[in-house]
């Protein structure tokens, strides 16, 4: 039965201290792993399936990722890539640094670090070349986090609620972003917001609890900064689709920012070309 099995979850009650060796190897066909207050250095033979592994959840449990990511707890042998790791969630831990044991997840797409004490993520995150959904809500960030080439071409979910953040630079470069979170954090006035506007495939952008958001014209400022293409294919601001009127203030600004005279040749951006009298858009 043990050898079968494909999924596993452990939870050890509240206030109980383990005092025994959790053995993993025995799970020989093991995919799905959670733990739950189980203190690393009590589990032994991660290592024995660490190799298979799809899905690895952690939480209450450790304080830094290589405990488990690249000494596997109890086995505390040299580390090796996890060649099956596509999800990994770590949430409502301890953990306040990320450190190069993310180097080993050559497969991860989707990260979840809500729920910790990150200051700042630094360049940890690069490695992960196939990452599409990373969540670190509930942190201490101050800025953006910084991803590789591969995963800026791929990420499509970002969740930064609940952090320190007073700019997004950098968020400009996430060229599959779909959905943006910035609930309560630390930005002040709109034009923090210009990053967006090369945000071409964004669909869903959340600004409630920043100090900007409490503006009287907040919604019309923060579609000034957002891309022409993300407006005209219905983005949903704030829990609110863009409406007949949300697009119209896209238009105006668009068109304030691209007509600024009659040209026979291309504006600088590219975006817009007058020929003839005739305008003719790049909605990009």
């Amino acid at each position: 039965m043990l050898q079968k099995t494909v999924s596993l979850k452990l939870v050890n009650p509240p206030g109980v201290k383990l005092q025994y060796v959790v053995k993993i190897f025995l799970f020989k066909s093991l995919k799905h792993l959670e733990l739950k207050r189980i203190p690393p250095h009590c589990l032994e033979g991660l290592r024995g399936v660490y190799s298979q592994l799809e899905v690895f959840t952690c939480s209450k449990g450790v304080s830094s990722l290589e405990e488990l990511l690249s000494l596997c707890g109890g086995d505390l042998i040299s580390a090796l890539p996890w060649l099956e790791l596509h999800t990994l969630n770590f949430s409502y831990n301890s953990i306040s640094l990320l450190d190069e044991s993310l180097s080993l997840l050559n497969v991860l797409k989707w990260l979840d670090l809500s729920h910790n004490k990150i200051q700042d993520c630094a360049e940890f995150l690069k490695p992960l070349t196939e990452l599409e959904h990373l969540n670190l809500a509930y942190n201490n960030l101050q800025k953006a986090p910084v991803l590789g080439l591969s995963a800026q071409a791929k990420l499509t979910t970002l969740i930064l609620r609940n952090n320190e953040l007073e700019t997004i630079s950098g968020v400009e470069q996430l060229s599959s972003l779909q959905s943006l979170d910035l609930v309560y954090n630390l930005l002040m006035e709109h034009s923090q917001l210009a990053p967006l506007s090369l945000l071409h495939n964004l669909n869903t952008l959340t600004l409630e609890g920043n100090p900007l958001y409490f503006q009287k014209t907040h919604r019309a400022s923060t579609i000034h900064h957002l891309s022409a293409r993300a407006v005209f294919q219905g983005l949903q601001l704030d829990g609110t689709p863009l409406s007949q009127s949300d697009q119209l203030v896209g238009i105006k600004c668009y068109l304030m920012c691209h007509l600024r005279s009659f040209s026979s040749t291309c504006f600088s951006c590219n975006s817009c070309c007058i020929v003839g009298g005739k305008s003719a858009f790049n909605l990009q």
